[in-house]
């Protein structure tokens, strides 16, 4: 079984830190659920986006976005993820 690829340009990535990070130091919750993601939060975003990503992506994405230091996170009930 393959695994599930995807991939996103600088364009998104400055669009997701521009428009859902929008207010600094201000703490978004990763919100990955398949069937009821909070509005607010980061998968939700994904979803919004138009470029076939669901809100479960949001975890990977956030691990990519994370290690590449352009998000910091907090918790694991729920994740929280900020601007860096």
């Amino acid at each position: 079984m393959e695994g599930v690829k995807f991939s996103f340009t600088s364009e998104t990535v400055n669009k997701i830190r521009n428009e859902l990070f929008k207010n600094e130091g201000r703490w978004y919750e990763l919100g990955a659920s398949m069937t009821d993601p909070p509005k607010d939060g980061f998968g939700y975003f994904l979803t919004t986006l138009n470029i076939g990503l669901s809100s479960r992506h949001g975890t990977a994405v956030a691990a990519i976005l994370v290690a590449e230091g352009y998000l910091e996170h907090q918790g694991q009930k729920p994740i929280l993820l900020r601007k860096k």
